[in-house]
């Protein structure tokens, strides 16, 4: 979460994640951008808060941009 108290003895800092991994699940389908988990929260926002380096944020950042272009255009097909 977002705004996690620091003495929440139940919070486990996220690691940043790997690029070549994010790489290959947004190759594989576009869509994995766009997704959103319970909490609202899609992958480009974990990488942001889990310090991924700018080369993995940006990727995402395009790939969720491509997502959302190609959802949209199925919605009005």
């Amino acid at each position: 979460m977002m705004f996690e108290d620091d003495e929440d003895e139940s919070y486990t800092p996220r690691q940043p994640p790997n690029h070549e991994a994010v790489a290959a699940l947004v190759s594989f389908s576009i869509r994995s951008a766009t997704l959103e988990d319970d909490e609202e929260m899609n992958p480009l926002e974990y990488a942001i808060m889990s310090d991924a380096t700018l080369k993995t944020v940006q990727l995402l950042q395009s790939a969720t941009r491509r997502g959302m272009i190609l959802m949209r255009r199925n919605a009005c097909s």
